[in-house]
């Protein structure tokens, strides 16, 4: 967390939590456009959890069918011009090889850097990344080695 000293920001207060259920039906995959969920997104894939062979896509996935990941193992974007919190996400790396390289996610505040977290992801499950980023802009998630990570019900908090 490199949030500035000194700053407090109260949590928004619309609860939106994003399982990607809602987008596609089986056998077939969508790429998310912007003002899904109130939010922007660049570069996120939602798939069926079967969609794929990799193990990750299966055991990763935490309610429903489907899942969403960042499209050729290249960082996902969530932005929007009005500040929003994210609380958290389940994340999973979605084949093997990507078990070796730490996911890093990012947030900003306009032009600055304000949270950064790095963890090792599986292939076995999600690992729940609690957040709690609060009036952010921009957040990326990204696998440091460009591998394709898997997310679920994802939970934001959004102004009224």
């Amino acid at each position: 967390d490199v949030a500035q000293a000194g700053e407090r920001f109260e949590p928004l207060p619309t609860v939106v939590l994003v399982g990607f259920d809602d987008l596609t039906s089986a056998n077939t995959l969508v790429e998310l456009a912007n003002g899904y969920s109130g939010l922007n997104w660049s570069n996120w894939v939602a798939a069926h959890r079967i969609l794929y062979g990799g193990p990750g896509y299966v055991n990763g996935t935490q309610s429903g069918e489907h899942v969403a990941y960042n499209g050729s193992g290249h960082p996902a974007v969530v932005s929007s011009d009005e500040p929003f919190d994210f609380v958290g996400a389940y994340v999973a790396a979605a084949w093997p090889g990507g078990e070796q390289f730490d996911v890093l996610v990012q947030a900003w505040r306009g032009d600055d850097v304000v949270y950064v977290d790095r963890f090792a992801p599986s292939t076995k499950g999600s690992v729940y990344l609690d957040a709690d980023y609060r009036s952010i802009t921009r957040l990326e998630l990204r696998s440091e080695a460009n591998w394709q990570i898997v997310v679920d019900d994802a939970e934001f908090r959004l102004p009224s």
